[in-house]
């Protein structure tokens, strides 16, 4: 029986779209997690969401660690920042013409905590 590597080496145009899917739930789950921090008062919110979008994260970093021969730390810091990016701009595309604001009262809440 051949394992999942395998499977999806075998077929290149999967392994892309499996790829493309949990880069984008691991950058929307961030989005969720981050704005359950800046908007809902009881902040519950945060710890399934960061956790979802870290296992993803790590998910997606080892993947690239095993394909490429990367050390992992490089690996981890590839996908994170791929996620970090993914994130601010899901956040761009939802906030759309209200970004620059909501980030200036974002910071200055933050400011305030």
């Amino acid at each position: 029986m051949q394992g999942i590597d395998t499977y999806l080496e075998s077929h290149r145009k999967l392994w892309t779209a499996v790829a493309v899917i949990v880069f984008l739930a691991a950058s929307f789950s961030s989005f969720m997690g981050v704005a359950a921090c800046l908007f809902l008062p009881d902040r519950r919110l945060i710890v399934p969401f960061g956790s979802l979008a870290l296992i993803l994260d790590l998910g997606i970093g080892w993947t690239i660690h095993k394909r490429t021969g990367r050390s992992f730390r490089v690996a981890i810091l590839i996908s994170s920042v791929a996620v970090f990016v993914g994130t601010t701009l899901i956040s761009v595309g939802i906030w759309r013409g209200n970004w620059l604001e909501l980030v200036k009262e974002s910071f200055r809440s933050i400011g305030t905590l």
